[in-house]
């Protein structure tokens, strides 16, 4: 099980530095997520994200130890707000290291749930079959080119299979503990904050 953790961690490490400090994938949030903290409210949400509001606060979340290491060293992060209002084309040409520094440590979220993902499938299948379906499970998801590539941005898409991984985890929980009801709860919540993340979330609900 380490040695398949470690490969969905490599691979999905693999390249996170990709077009850093530009804007390269347009469909990244971690823009959004600095104004949410930087407006210290969700409004931003409304105006700038077609998607539900889950992602970029969970992503601010994850964003503030960053920014507090910068603080306590002494980063000038009111002069890279300041550019950031005008564009992050102009914020990454005069703090391109706050830029890429900002980029890549959002994109470790993806890359730390894309991880977790692979242990609930392990856990899951280990659960409902045998620890070596768990392990297969695991080890083809960990492989898939489609979901490493997913984990190397700051996107939805990794905490929605996380979250629906771990809302069919505990519903298997509920039938397996003789229908105990905290697991079935439990399922409600990470169902629904799936839905809160992204609309194709819904299938978490179903």
């Amino acid at each position: 099980l380490t040695v398949i953790l470690l490969t969905a961690l490599g691979l999905s490490l693999f390249g996170v530095q990709m077009g850093v400090p530009s804007r390269w994938y347009v469909d990244e949030v971690y823009a959004l997520s600095l104004k949410i903290l930087g407006e210290k409210s969700v409004t931003p949400i409304l105006t700038h994200s077609f998607h539900p509001g889950a992602y970029p606060i969970a992503l601010a979340m994850f964003q503030i130890p960053y920014l507090l290491i910068l603080k306590i060293f002494g980063y000038p992060l009111e002069s890279a707000a300041s550019a950031a209002s005008l564009s992050w084309t102009q914020m990454a040409l005069e703090h391109p290291g706050f830029a890429s520094g900002i980029i890549i440590w959002s994109r470790l979220f993806s890359v730390l749930l894309g991880v977790s993902s692979c242990y609930i499938l392990y856990k899951l299948g280990r659960r409902m079959y045998h620890p070596r379906v768990g392990l297969y499970s695991a080890l083809v998801l960990a492989t898939s080119m489609d979901f490493s590539g997913t984990n190397h941005f700051a996107i939805p898409t990794s905490l929605v299979s996380f979250l629906t991984l771990f809302s069919f985890y505990f519903v298997v929980e509920f039938y397996y503990s003789g229908f105990n009801t905290r697991f079935i709860k439990l399922a409600a919540l990470t169902a629904g904050l799936c839905f809160s993340t992204k609309l194709n979330g819904l299938i978490a609900i179903l």
